[in-house]
């Protein structure tokens, strides 16, 4: 977690550092003073001030269960409009320093960190997408500038990379393609250290997910076990138990997309790869907030096994993985009713592991009728219709809800009309 300086702090900083150019305008080290003191200051707007304001709405409305009016978000738009004022002004207090030193790489460093948050802030302030387009575009070519000044800076490539990426998701096709391309082209660097760079392997899997989301079939082949070659650089960085959730959520989406194309059997190794990297997760950190958030994805990782499973005609095995992934969210739904920890979110029931839930009891019942299992099937029913009608308490989703609850009652009458068989 980035240690940020208080807005005392912050404030005091800039105000010192102003008092300073006014006596020495004509000064480097007092321009770029300003400079960085602007962009701390900013920074500490945005991420303090305006995303502290819209966590604090995000905790009305799970309670409340209502929509976030206009007004409601007004606080929070306000403190993005104050942070992009700081963030323009850092950039025109760089482009000061830079005049004195226009081939200093870490001036037009921050000039580009300057122009990437003002995007940002106007990106979830006034939502004006064109002026977040042009900034992230500056930035770009700010970025563009430092390596051709410090070609062999890992850290400024890094960096680059994150702001080419950001660029590529306003645009579609073949011109996101290219931004996405040369992000990844540039996030490379971050394997040529030793040890490699580990913030810039976490974004190289990033960029090379969005990159895959683009290709064609082929080439998304390929960059998922790129991915995948990354993330075990990662592990031989870091074991951590975040680290490895995060690596079996990788090995989860290669086995989508492999199942998506007619893969089972290498999807079912894949969620079987991903199970095992969750248990070695598990066996370190035993804690009972950790097991909950970690149930979820043992959920995900049980149902792609029996995804995979179902299409190559193992239905059994199916059964006993979907089985597998109902207790997981079971876990996950129950351990805060429990009161298990009390660090685990108290907003309850769950929508979204209601209607997972559901969806999977659903599931596992027609396979078991399919295979002349009826009887069994039936509690399973009952349990998701109880699950979808939970569920319905969200906001959004009641007509896709009310449809499953239809299919549930339809499947229960046509246990009934067989007579439990």
């Amino acid at each position: 977690m980035i240690d940020r300086p208080t807005f005392e702090e912050s404030r005091s900083g800039l105000a010192g550092a102003e008092r300073a150019l006014a006596g020495r305008p004509d000064e480097l080290g007092a321009r770029v003073a300003v400079a960085e003191a602007r962009l701390a200051h900013a920074h500490n707007l945005f991420y303090r001030k305006a995303l502290g304001e819209m966590h604090r709405l995000g905790d009305e409305v799970d309670q409340s269960g209502e929509l976030a009016t206009e007004t409601d978000l007004g606080p929070a738009r306000a403190a993005f409009a104050d942070a992009e004022v700081q963030y323009h002004a850092a950039v025109e207090a760089f482009d000061a320093a830079i005049e004195l030193d226009p081939d200093d790489a870490a001036l037009h460093a921050g000039r580009a960190r300057s122009l990437r948050g003002e995007a940002a802030a106007v990106h979830f302030g006034t939502r004006d997408t064109l002026r977040t387009v042009e900034l992230r575009r500056a930035a770009v070519a700010a970025f563009e500038r430092v390596l051709e000044l410090e070609p062999d800076a890992v850290e400024h490539a890094v960096d680059a990379a994150a702001h080419m990426a950001d660029l590529a998701g306003a645009y579609r096709a073949d011109a996101a393609r290219a931004w996405l391309e040369r992000a990844v082209w540039i996030s490379e660097r971050a394997l040529e250290p030793d040890p490699p760079h580990e913030r810039g392997l976490g974004l190289l899997t990033v960029d090379l997910h969005r990159l895959a989301d683009v290709q064609q079939p082929d080439e998304a082949l390929a960059s998922h076990e790129r991915i995948l070659e990354v993330e075990d650089r990662l592990l031989d960085l870091d074991r951590s138990p975040w680290r490895l959730e995060r690596t079996a959520s990788t090995w989860l989406s290669r086995g989508r997309f492999l199942l998506d194309r007619g893969l089972p059997q290498l999807a079912a190794g894949c969620a079987e790869r991903a199970l095992g990297i969750l248990r070695e997760a598990e066996s370190a950190d035993e804690r009972a907030e950790s097991v909950w958030g970690r149930s979820a994805l043992f959920a995900r990782a049980h149902r792609a096994a029996g995804d995979a499973e179902v299409q190559l005609g193992r239905m059994d095995e199916a059964a006993g993985s979907y089985r597998a992934a109902i207790d997981a969210f079971t876990t996950h739904i129950e351990a805060p009713e429990r009161g298990a920890a009390p660090n685990l979110p108290s907003k309850w029931p769950n929508p979204t592991a209601h209607r997972e839930r559901g969806t999977l009891r659903l599931r596992l019942a027609e396979l078991l009728i399919g295979t002349g299992r009826g009887d069994e099937a039936r509690p399973l029913l009952v349990g998701a219709r109880e699950d979808f009608g939970r569920a319905h308490r969200s906001v959004g989703g009641e007509r896709m809800l009310q449809l499953l609850a239809d299919r549930v009652g339809e499947v229960l009458g046509l246990i009934g009309g067989a007579g439990g068989s």
